[in-house]
C-alpha cells in the first residue's frame, strides 16, 4: 500500500461529505414533498397511495 499524498486526503474529506449530503438529501425531499402534498389536503386514491408510500 502507498502512503497517500496530502492532497488525496484533502480532496476525499471534501468528496465524502458531499456524498453523503446528496444520499442524504433525496429521501428526506421525497418525504417532505409526500407531507407537503398530504398537508395540501390530497383526498381519496391518491391520498392513500401517499399515505401507503410513507410507510414503506
Amino acid at each position: 500500500m502507498r502512503p497517500q499524498s496530502n492532497l488525496e486526503i484533502a480532496s476525499a474529506r471534501t468528496r465524502v461529505p458531499s456524498h453523503l449530503l446528496h444520499e442524504l438529501r433525496n429521501p428526506l425531499n421525497q418525504i417532505i414533498g409526500y407531507a407537503e402534498m398530504l398537508l395540501e389536503g390530497s383526498e381519496g386514491e391518491r391520498r392513500d397511495r401517499f399515505v401507503s408510500d410513507l410507510e414503506n
